[in-house]
């Protein structure tokens, strides 16, 4: 079962899912529609991809955080990363949205991570982390195809103003909340002890061209922001279920790696699929495929670095490495986009889940 705290926490995670579902699955498009290339889309996630691995050191040097204000911190910042979306134009419009979504990635998944996993147990990790991955797909069925009817109806300025009053209403949430924890956070870079922290990073240079890949190939197909969201919701469906199923047999068992290292190797096949798919039917039966494993990858690494017992510092080198390896691949496919394109890209990117299949 889960604990009240991590139910408290849960919720303020759920009412941020659903601004990220609704804004954050069309910013990519958003950019696009609005003139810049593909290559020069990517510098909003550079931006703040590269904030995050910036943000991480510097903490780590100072040592501490404090949870329920950087909680707090991180609604307020990706409010002001959707709000500048509307007015600014230019380098700029690339650059200070990226920004402050590389301030939200830090505050908040950091102390929301070590958090969550202070409040469980050997016995119910896996289980409790399965439920936090699967609120984003769950809140992902109905939010992607509300976003995408609001802008072939009216505009995408409409989707970004929803998202800003949700963050914001989620911010006095946490402020007047004296149930959500508080308290000073101990943070240390450190080596994770085992070949993990290597796994966290083939994870993230993977993530670094999927984060892109994903949305703008979703909408090529789908030919519309309605159809993007249909799609994103379907995506959603696939394996979700599966996975909190499996997170709960890992607890018992106690075998978190060998669930990883099967969402690897399923996930492989799928991205080769929907990267190099030719029609809408291909396309989604790949990505099918790798939404069905996939999230084994992202629940069973996660759980395996929470069970080792220094939380804050785990924590830190997993966004660390993670966030490393997203802006090695972001910033190559600034590069390689106008020469191999978006679907390769995808597809050659399968070859950094056999880093997670090495892991011991």
């Amino acid at each position: 079962m889960l604990s009240s705290g991590a139910k408290r926490l849960l919720v303020v995670q759920a009412i941020m899912n659903m601004a990220m579902a609704i804004a954050g699955t069309f910013s990519l498009i958003y950019l696009v529609n609005r003139g810049f290339s593909e290559s020069e889309s990517l510098l909003y996630l550079v931006t703040g991809i590269v904030t995050t691995v910036v943000l991480t050191v510097a903490l780590s040097n100072r040592g501490w955080m404090n949870s329920k204000r950087s909680i707090l911190a991180s609604n307020i910042f990706l409010a002001a990363s959707y709000g500048s979306l509307l007015v600014l134009d230019g380098l700029p419009l690339l650059l200070i949205p990226g920004f402050f979504y590389g301030l939200q990635i830090t505050f908040f998944w950091l102390p929301f991570n070590i958090l969550i996993l202070r409040y469980t147990r050997d016995q119910n990790r896996g289980f409790t982390l399965g439920i936090s991955f699967f609120i984003f797909p769950l809140i992902s069925v109905i939010m992607p195809i509300l976003g995408g009817s609001i802008i072939e109806n009216m505009d995408f300025d409409l989707v970004f103003l929803i998202a800003t009053g949700i963050l914001l209403v989620n911010a006095i949430l946490v402020l007047v909340s004296k149930d959500l924890p508080g308290g000073i956070l101990r943070l240390k870079l450190k080596k994770m002890g085992t070949s993990i922290w290597r796994a966290f990073f083939f994870e993230g240079m993977h993530e670094g061209v999927f984060f892109f890949a994903s949305p703008l190939l979703t909408y090529y197909f789908a030919g519309g922001e309605f159809m993007t969201g249909i799609m994103f919701s379907f995506f959603a469906l696939i394996g979700t279920l599966a996975s909190v199923f499996i997170a709960r047999v890992s607890d018992r068992e106690g075998k978190r790696l060998i669930f990883a290292k099967i969402g690897a190797a399923g996930a492989i096949p799928g991205m080769i699929i929907a990267g190099l798919a030719d029609t809408t039917t291909v396309f989604l039966i790949g990505m099918a495929i790798f939404n069905f494993f996939i999230p084994m990858v992202w629940i069973f690494l996660m759980t395996r670095a929470g069970d080792m017992k220094r939380k804050g510092d785990s924590m830190l080198t997993r966004e660390f490495c993670l966030n490393s390896g997203r802006a090695v691949t972001l910033i190559a496919s600034m590069i390689l986009i106008p020469f191999l394109g978006i679907g390769p890209l995808l597809a050659l990117s399968s070859v950094f889940m056999l880093g997670v299949l090495v892991v011991r």
